[in-house]
């Protein structure tokens, strides 16, 4: 008897995914496959601000001597606004409400895009920390209102009324006396949240710190993505939550292993961060 070469195609392959019976002659044979994997594509979510959150200070209102200015860094590919809330609570919608109602309205300041900024409360538009006790500035109060929130809020300028991009970073922190710090507080944050297009992600990652401050004396190795040994770090990977590439390697691991180069685990989310160094 004459053979005939088994033909087997991708196609053939996917449309009997369980079980492909092929017959050869008289004699079937049953060809077990095993699933194919997803090919579902990780998602990219570009973030337009970053609050350094190793920069914040506690500072003396020269207009005010009793009262204190919130001071930090920051970079940001759009412009838009910082709320200064204190003693805040998180409502719905990355909504925040002050729980004190006889304390000054929070504080509403623009800034415009750019990375190294320096933000700086205005003058005359700080809040007398003397008049609340210390347990109640150094921890969240019922574990969800924290003595300091930063609300950063920036928008993309759309091509279109159906590509607006609303992009907002938290910063939940409480506030600690010190004898040796030079404003006599510190601040000391707890969470940082990101909400993008209504999605929110907790911002805490693994694998740079996000100050240049918290760098000095760090092997420039520690800084460099992992891929191309050349740009910064400044992608996030999710849900390993390791920061350890470029955006443009990023984006090439995406369409290629599709996992984290640090852990192998698989790519969900991708969160472009603007980070200066």
């Amino acid at each position: 008897m004459r053979e005939v070469p088994l033909t087997i195609t991708a196609a053939q392959i996917m449309l009997y995914r369980d079980a492909l019976t092929i017959t050869s002659g008289s004699a079937p044979t049953s060809v077990q496959t095993k699933p194919l994997p997803s090919r579902r594509r990780a998602e990219t979510v570009k973030s337009l601000i970053n609050v350094d959150k190793d920069s914040i200070w506690i500072e003396p209102d020269e207009w005010e001597p009793d009262c204190h200015l919130v001071s930090f860094s920051f970079d940001s590919l759009a412009a838009g606004s910082f709320t200064i809330f204190y003693f805040a609570k998180e409502e719905q919608y990355c909504g925040f409400s002050q729980v004190y109602h006889n304390m000054d309205r929070p504080v509403k300041v623009p800034f415009r895009q750019g990375f190294g900024q320096r933000f700086i409360q205005p003058p005359g538009s700080g809040t007398d920390l003397g008049f609340f006790e210390y347990n109640e500035l150094s921890r969240p109060l019922h574990g969800n209102v924290f003595p300091l929130v930063l609300y950063a809020e920036s928008y993309c300028e759309p091509i279109s009324p159906s590509t607006a991009s609303k992009c907002t970073q938290v910063t939940q922190a409480v506030i600690e006396k010190v004898d040796d710090g030079p404003f006599g507080f510190q601040v000391k944050v707890k969470r940082q949240l990101l909400w993008v297009n209504g999605e929110c992600y907790d911002q805490e990652f693994f694998g740079v710190g996000s100050s240049p401050e918290a760098e000095i004396g760090t092997n420039i190795s520690e800084i460099e993505c992992v891929i191309c040994m050349f740009n910064a770090r400044d992608t996030a990977l999710l849900p390993c939550r390791h920061m350890c590439m470029c955006r443009e390697c990023a984006e090439a691991v995406k369409l290629q292993s599709k996992k984290c180069p640090v852990c192998r685990h698989p790519i969900e989310t991708i969160i472009e961060i603007p980070i200066s160094y």
